[in-house]
């Protein structure tokens, strides 16, 4: 659980740091169902594997990276 935006964003990086535990479990878990539920694989664990891959080779951490420089763009 947190209790601010600031640990929640800490939480965010330690998972997209491919940091163990419970925050990183179900974060693959809703990334597995929704690559499966889209179609891009054929079973959830299959979806879950793909977003343990991007997670592991840094490219979840750099579209979040992405995500944050376009929001704070005026």
């Amino acid at each position: 659980a947190v209790d601010s935006a600031e640990s929640s964003l800490a939480m965010i990086k330690n998972v997209f740091n491919n940091q163990a535990g419970a925050a990183k479990d179900i974060v693959l878990l809703n990334a597995g169902a929704a690559i499966y539920a889209a179609n891009l694989t054929d079973s959830l664990a299959e979806g879950v594997n793909k977003a343990r891959q991007m997670v592991e080779n840094g490219a979840a951490l750099e579209k979040f990276d992405a995500l944050i420089a376009y929001s704070n763009k005026s």
